[in-house]
């Protein structure tokens, strides 16, 4: 049994109406396991994790509908005690800025020790200086003394990691942790999200826009466009064969990925369709490259192209065709 399945997960914003930001996902993620979320900016990859911790509980114009499985529980239903102890003791979030989660007015110490405490744990300071010594902060006495500004934003995003595994939990969500890092301070943390994975057998949810972070640490692959999962496979079968237009535009438009190098870098036409005027078919149709007429009316359901390889498009054809 996954350890998180997600079912037909809608969530709706109201902004003088009902508008559907996630539309229908599902996926799933079983023990031990390291999950890419990938997209463009505002294809509601952070909303979906919000969802799963329910932090969008928090916000008074956003409805959820659908099924969280979580160990066999759907948390949608979890009354405030319930989910008290489903986010003291089951999940962890790391956010893309380490500096706006901690608190500047209290040491590393200090907020390690809160931590511990509240998911009710050894909280000594020679747990804390274990934990840090886990997440490879070197000198970790001197470093429990100081302030989040005293520190870099590699030895930040460590402490975020070390305060997340703190209550071990069964799932750990990382939102964009490696943005603001240079390449190699994020070659070092993604080998530490991997070393965690292994070791306390945590399972992780990884949120990106970056294809190049995706192919280095998740074992399967979710692409996400305007709320809705348009392929998912494995992560070695989408890097091999991508097959929808839209994952294939990602990877054209990655000069990573792209090796053709006296040409101009590849650009995915148009704009992202409003949410609000959104209109029948498929959702990429307005920029998509192999688009034909049965895409204008009828909305693509997800087929398995390969084996365990799914695609939600009606004209499927590899990268160069």
């Amino acid at each position: 049994m996954a350890l998180l399945e997600v079912k037909d997960l809608k969530v709706y914003f109201y902004q003088e109406q009902y508008i559907m930001a996630i539309r229908n996902v599902n996926f799933k993620i079983n023990k031990g396991e390291i999950i890419g979320i990938v997209g463009e900016s505002g294809c509601g990859k952070s909303v979906t994790s919000n969802a799963i911790t329910r932090l969008l509980d928090e916000t008074e114009n956003a409805v959820c509908d659908g099924e969280i499985i979580f160990d066999g529980k759907n948390i949608l239903k979890y009354n405030n005690k319930q989910l008290q102890n489903y986010r003291k003791h089951d999940v962890s979030m790391i956010f893309q800025n380490p500096l706006t989660s901690l608190d500047p007015l209290y040491t590393i110490r200090d907020q390690l020790k809160e931590a511990l405490i509240l998911s009710n744990n050894d909280s000594s300071d020679e747990k804390i200086e274990e934990l840090l010594v886990k997440c490879q902060i070197k000198n970790a006495k001197a470093v429990m003394k100081l302030y989040p500004h005293e520190l870099s934003g590699g030895m930040l995003q460590r402490v975020m990691i070390a305060i997340a595994i703190s209550k071990k939990p069964k799932l750990l969500i990382a939102d964009e942790p490696t943005t603001a890092l240079d390449v190699t301070t994020q070659k070092e943390i993604l080998k530490l999200f991997r070393q965690i994975s292994e070791e306390f057998g945590i399972s992780i949810l990884f949120i990106t826009h970056d294809l190049g972070i995706v192919e280095q640490l998740t074992d399967r692959v979710y692409v996400m466009y305007l709320g809705q999962v348009v392929e998912f496979a494995n992560t070695k079968n989408i890097f091999e064969r991508p097959l929808h237009p839209y994952t294939q535009g990602l990877f054209k438009s990655s000069p990573r990925y792209f090796n053709k190098p006296k040409e101009k870098l590849y650009t995915i036409k148009g704009n992202v369709e409003n949410l609000k005027n959104l209109c029948p078919g498929c959702p990429f149709k307005n920029r998509c490259y192999r688009f034909i007429n049965k895409c204008d009316k009828i909305y693509p359901k997800m087929i398995e192209v390969e084996e365990n390889h799914f695609v939600r498009c009606f004209n499927i054809g590899d990268i160069d065709e």
